[in-house]
């Protein structure tokens, strides 16, 4: 058993802005079992500047979000069970904000 706090874990679609000294900082929480977890910072105002935009802060918060349900995946993967493809699936479409990983397949081509 995984000692990291149990999924599934949520990206926010909300910026939130926090505010430390002269600096604006601007997150995106992700929050698992009713807690929140982590925040992905996502710009800066003050005499910092963002090394990336909301858009990509949010991308990134995503990532983070399907982390369970992509090490769950990769788990059943080496267990050799055939339920794998649809973790797998389920989480990288999670993880990319798509609805189904064959629509992002099917765009791409």
């Amino acid at each position: 058993m995984s000692k990291h706090t149990q999924g599934p874990w949520h990206a926010s679609d909300e910026i939130i802005s926090e505010r430390i000294g002269e600096f604006k900082f601007d997150g995106i929480a992700i929050a698992g079992s009713g807690a929140a977890i982590a925040r992905v910072w996502a710009g800066t105002t003050g005499s910092m500047t963002a090394k990336f935009s909301h858009e990509q802060g949010k991308a990134n918060a995503r990532l983070i979000a399907a982390a369970p349900e992509l090490l769950a995946a990769l788990e059943l993967y080496f267990a050799n069970d055939t339920r794998f493809h649809k973790a797998a699936s389920d989480a990288i479409a999670k993880a990319t904000g798509e609805k189904s990983l064959h629509a992002r397949l099917r765009h791409d081509s």
